[in-house]
């Protein structure tokens, strides 16, 4: 059995993993979740869990500090972040953290089961990504600097554009509004855009939307 202690701080993302993930069928079980790591201390219970499930993206918390803060005080948790960015840059920040495993909130029930399995033996999983030399497959704006989105922001980028509001939006996606925020706010400060509006201009301008 697999047992995962899961740190997000969205219920719904955590109540759907509990609905894709059954202990008898897949072998696979939470025994414990947390809001942010600041409540580590207090729920988590090192002999009650193997891997821990991070959210990148957790209000008022930085991700690298986030994973530092569990490499220390649990050096043999590995840790997968599950989230819904899914640009190279922060795989790569990721791998270079220390962190094994790395999986879209998109990603289907046997691409979970695959990583949890692979990671539990002491692999790594990240999308495309089949060994540690495979890392520099990652895209290549983190080595050039050039600006680039994912798939889902381009997505997100559009919905907005047509006059979909974030509410909409998470609920055709079926993430959390927070997490619309998150990913258009985190655009915003890539491409210096003032507003969502201004997003939409600068990236349509520069042919990425």
């Amino acid at each position: 059995m697999i047992r995962l202690f899961v740190i997000e701080d969205h219920p719904i993302i955590i109540f759907g993993l509990k609905s894709i993930l059954k202990p008898i069928r897949d072998g696979v079980e939470i025994t414990g979740f947390a809001r942010n790591v600041k409540e580590i201390e207090i729920k988590a219970k090192p002999e009650l869990f193997d891997i821990f499930i991070l959210d990148l993206w957790i209000k008022d918390d930085d991700p690298e500090e986030n994973v530092a803060l569990l490499r220390k005080n649990f050096p043999d948790k590995p840790i997968i972040i599950y989230t819904t960015e899914e640009s190279g840059y922060w795989q790569r920040k990721m791998f270079t953290a220390g962190v094994p495993g790395y999986l879209f909130k998109s990603s289907d029930p046997s691409e979970i089961r695959k990583t949890l399995e692979q990671i539990s033996h002491g692999g790594i999983s990240y999308p495309g990504v089949t060994s540690p030399e495979d890392i520099g497959k990652l895209d290549g704006d983190f080595i050039t600097g050039r600006k680039s989105i994912s798939n889902i922001q381009r997505e997100l980028v559009h919905m907005i554009s047509i006059g979909l509001k974030q509410k909409e939006i998470a609920y055709r996606k079926k993430i959390s509004i927070s997490t619309v925020e998150k990913t258009l706010y985190n655009l915003r400060e890539k491409f210096s855009a003032q507003s969502n509006a201004d997003l939409i201009r600068i990236l349509s301008e520069k042919g990425l939307l």
